[in-house]
């Protein structure tokens, strides 16, 4: 089915909260229905609290941006994150697993900007992250794609690639109560054609741990001196045994903050 937040009060660029009419459409989807449209208007729609969007087994959700902003005022809360599974087992994420498309959307401050989990070729296409401290959380996520997206001066990491295990180095929260570095992995992920413009001191503009088969093409990584430009952290797994980077641009000045690019 079609979605739009208007039909729930949301106006676009009226500098006033739709967090309360998108957290509304969201909890009126059918909890079977399994191909979901969003669809926003071009302009931008002010966030003064996180919307946590629904999953459910074998669903398919698109939400088409049309160039919309999803703004949120402040940096300590998330802007857009799954509904529900944080403390599921790691079985039965697996088990509810999905698939979330985010295409043409722009998302402004905000703690972590737009979380995926649990999710199996899952798109995120055409879009751009702007300040805040997390762009993308990609927790569990097997054959993700990021593709054509720009990611501009968040402080901590602009993409992060992970299992379901907290990070103590950038903050990132635990997922899943049974997470470790042998599961929840988001393996063979892709990032293509994106642009990552870094801020002073942040920790990565690409981070993955516990995370095996990243395959990063046609990327540019430039801006301020972060401490690494791309961060590969097996966390002992067994089976993390591969990454393969081609045709990158790397452009940091070097900093004493900075350790290794990559």
């Amino acid at each position: 089915g079609l979605w739009k937040p208007e039909d729930f009060g949301a106006i676009v660029d009226d500098n006033k909260p739709d967090d309360m009419a998108f957290q509304a459409m969201f909890d009126a989807i059918p909890f079977n229905e399994r191909n979901v449209v969003i669809e926003l208007y071009p302009g931008e729609y002010l966030f003064a609290e996180t919307v946590f969007y629904p999953k459910y087994n074998r669903r398919r959700m698109l939400i088409d941006g049309r160039h919309a902003t999803l703004k949120m005022v402040g940096r300590e809360k998330d802007i857009l994150s799954p509904k529900g599974i944080a403390h599921e087992s790691v079985g039965t994420a697996l088990e509810n697993i999905d698939k979330l498309v985010v295409r043409d959307l722009s998302f402004e401050g905000g703690d972590t900007q737009l979380r995926l989990a649990a999710t199996l070729n899952s798109e995120i296409e055409n879009c751009e992250f702007h300040g805040g401290n997390r762009g993308a959380d990609l927790v569990f996520c097997l054959m993700a794609r990021v593709i054509n997206c720009q990611f501009t001066r968040q402080k901590k990491e602009q993409l992060l690639v992970r299992s379901g295990q907290g990070d103590i180095v950038t903050g990132a929260p635990k997922y899943f109560s049974n997470a470790t570095g042998q599961n929840s992995q988001s393996n063979v992920v892709t990032v293509d054609g994106c642009r990552f413009f870094s801020e002073q001191n942040a920790h990565a503009c690409i981070r993955n741990y516990a995370s095996n088969s990243m395959n990063i093409t046609n990327t540019v990584f430039e801006g301020l001196a972060p401490k690494h430009a791309v961060d590969y952290d097996d966390r002992n797994s067994t089976t993390c045994t591969y990454f393969y980077m081609h045709n990158i641009h790397i452009e940091h000045p070097m900093d004493p903050f900075t350790q290794s690019l990559i």
